[in-house]
């Protein structure tokens, strides 16, 4: 069950200082951008915005495009609707439902478990992307910066995670890549910061006649 989303980080120095090296200022760019972005999502404890979500498969050779909503909201709450599929993916931060509408069935997973889930923590409000990762600039554009994010514990289904991020300190899109090099991408727009958001949203009772499963 892979159908959720991953984010952090991008931003800003454009120009290369004379006599220091590409490293150390993609090091300082680093340093700077997650500084940046994590102090901005501390103060954010709301986001909705809508996606479009790619998977490739790379044994298979397959892409599949999904797109719909999605709701955030701290701590560990989440939802996403595939408006594609009418498939629905809510947390409440204990509880994970996952509701397939083709297969008449829910399943239902206890995170307490678990333990959490270091590809969706730092958005929900529990993560520290300096604890969790280690962080290299990938790429710079003229208006976002790529980094990419490799977890410092082994984590399943999670090789390396790239994020894209705004000026503005936002995420706008995810890649995370498995350990099979299969990728989960995850493009953000219409984001809206902090909209009021019920606790309610982010509980799930299934349809009647839905089969359950425990996973």
């Amino acid at each position: 069950m892979t159908r959720i989303i991953y984010t952090i980080i991008i931003a800003i120095f454009m120009i290369h200082p004379h006599g220091t090296s590409a490293q150390t200022i993609d090091h300082k760019v680093v340093d700077h951008v997650v500084s940046k972005l994590q102090e901005r999502y501390e103060g954010i404890d709301t986001v909705c915005a809508r996606f479009v979500q790619k998977t490739l498969s790379k044994g298979l050779g397959r892409e599949t495009t999904e797109m719909g909503r999605v709701c955030l909201k701290k701590p560990g709450m989440m939802r996403w609707v595939y408006e594609t599929t009418g498939d629905v993916l809510v947390s409440d931060g204990r509880i994970l439902w996952f509701y397939q509408a083709d297969l008449n069935q829910v399943i239902k997973r206890d995170l307490s478990e678990e333990g959490t889930n270091i590809a969706t923590d730092f958005l929900t409000g529990v993560g520290n992307i300096r604890r969790d990762f280690s962080v290299r600039l990938a790429d710079r554009g003229e208006e976002t910066y790529l980094l990419e994010l490799k977890p410092r514990e082994a984590q399943p289904g999670v090789e390396r995670i790239l994020l894209e991020v705004n000026r503005e300190f936002i995420v706008t899109g995810t890649t995370v890549v498995d350990p099979l090099g299969n990728e989960t991408i995850v493009t953000l727009d219409d984001i809206r910061i902090n909209p009021p958001l019920e606790r309610t949203l982010f509980e799930f009772k299934p349809p009647e006649n839905v089969q359950v499963i425990e996973d």
